[in-house]
């Protein structure tokens, strides 16, 4: 089957080469339009069934105008896609975990991974398992969240079970959470400064590889993580997903009590029978690491693009996608690097106040993206237009707001030139000897033009 997309995010070679290895026609590159058509035929409102690793995609990706800075939310017919700008002015991230009560009985949101039971640290337990709270709950603890999505796995004895990291502090691994799953499942993390990294942390990194859960990140780098399984894209090119989907576990005596908690809740009878209990956890591969990889199911999943944006995409169960079809959307979209989250009746996605997808099931753990209503930049100032020689003029100004685009420069009330961010000059030449202009710069972004400066005139002689 064919396919023309006609306005796609800026696409690297591998990207390309990826994509032309799965039939893909380009036809052009950017997100600067607000629609991008990706063509193909649909069943019952949601991608034609295919082989695994065949391409699939909804008919159209629509997006809104922004509204806050860094944020834009698009749609592909009942898929939810945002586009999220880390280094935008005012965005920042931050994991978010439910409220319970620690071993002392203190509440407050969650500081460990493990209920106090399985716990050496403080715990966190409502009713004896691992609490859990719809991800609009948790972000309406936090003023200026915009957006909420669910994000890792979890159990009833234990929280996210991945690398979990809030404000450049790790909650996973401290207390006795020695699951490894640190270095064997993908995370997502965004650094103090805005990087975004999504990956398999390297164990032969670490400064004691046999003992993973001792890491202690770098909050520079790992300032904010959530884990997830499977990778979907590394290094621009799909990842094979059924490789990671039967994974062979740890062995038995290296997984500790916690990493239990699937087989402690659903087959209690064998908890005390290692032979039993081995089995039930081998049994268990390809559905607790990677749930039904081949359903069409809700799902949530992340994506790194080449110029270091996020992106989010959750899926609601009236669209379900396979985990293939998932990664090909990611692929689409520009990731170099993608990643799945939790999935099924735990997709879920809150954005400015309401459940763009809603869903009953409370979660363990979800990421919040804060930012603020976006508006046009101040004007500059101090305008000044100095003569050079008998054709030119250097424009200065001054560069008075922090969330500028860049700068639009008019000569007699006509746009002439348009400079970067942070620019504060220009040189306008090949004008006419003797002749008088007057200057005028306003600055912009996404969200309109400044006023403008004050007026500036050069002076014919």
């Amino acid at each position: 089957m064919g396919y023309n997309v006609s306005v796609m995010m800026g696409i690297s070679p591998k990207i390309r080469g990826a994509l032309a290895g799965l039939g893909l026609l380009l036809m052009g590159a950017g997100w600067d339009g607000y629609v991008i058509s990706i063509v193909q035929g649909h069943q019952n409102g949601r991608p034609a069934a295919v082989s695994p690793g065949s391409p699939t995609a909804p008919s159209a990706l629509e997006c809104d105008p922004p509204v806050y800075y860094g944020i834009q939310h698009c749609t592909q017919g009942a898929i939810h896609i945002l586009r999220i700008d880390p280094k935008a002015p005012r965005v920042r991230f931050e994991t978010v975990l439910p409220q319970g009560y620690d071993r002392e009985g203190n509440f407050g949101e969650c500081r460990d991974v493990l209920i106090p039971q399985y716990s050496t640290g403080p715990g966190c337990q409502v009713d004896g398992e691992y609490p859990r709270e719809l991800v609009g709950d948790m972000a309406e603890r936090y003023p200026g969240a915009v957006v909420a999505f669910n994000a890792d796995f979890f159990g009833h004895i234990q929280g996210p079970q991945g690398l979990t990291v809030k404000n450049g502090v790790r909650l996973d691994g401290l207390y006795g959470d020695h699951d490894e799953n640190e270095v064997t499942r993908g995370s997502l993390s965004v650094s103090s400064d805005g990087d975004v990294r999504i990956g398999i942390v390297d164990r032969d990194g670490l400064p004691n590889p046999a003992q993973p859960w001792t890491w202690v990140p770098d909050p520079l780098i790992y300032y904010n993580s959530v884990g997830g399984v499977p990778m979907l894209v590394r290094d621009g090119v799909p990842v094979n997903i059924k490789k990671q989907c039967t994974l062979e576990l740890p062995p038995y005596g290296g997984l500790g009590g916690p990493p239990y908690a699937h087989c402690y809740t659903r087959h209690r009878v064998l908890r005390r029978f290692r032979r039993g209990l081995t089995k039930c956890l081998a049994s268990s591969v390809g559905r607790f690491r990677c749930p039904a990889p081949n359903k069409e199911r809700a799902r949530t999943a992340v994506g790194r693009t080449e110029d270091g944006q996020l992106i989010v995409v959750v899926v609601p169960e009236s669209a379900g996608l396979t985990l293939w079809q998932l990664r090909n959307t990611l692929i689409w979209l520009g990731a170099v690097e993608a990643l799945n989250l939790d999935g099924g009746g735990s997709s879920q996605l809150w954005y400015d106040g309401d459940y763009l997808v809603p869903s009953d099931r409370p979660v363990a753990g979800g990421l919040l993206v804060l930012s603020q209503v976006g508006r046009p930049p101040s004007a500059p100032g101090s305008l000044s237009a100095t003569p050079t020689g008998l054709t030119g003029v250097h424009l200065s100004w001054t560069d008075n707001a922090d969330d500028e685009e860049g700068f639009k420069v008019f000569r007699d009330g006509s746009q002439i030139a348009t400079v970067g961010a942070g620019i504060t000059s220009y040189e306008d030449r090949g004008l006419t000897p003797g002749a008088t202009y007057v200057y005028t710069v306003t600055a912009w972004n996404s969200f309109g033009d400044s006023e403008a400066s004050d007026t500036a005139i050069a002076a014919g002689d």
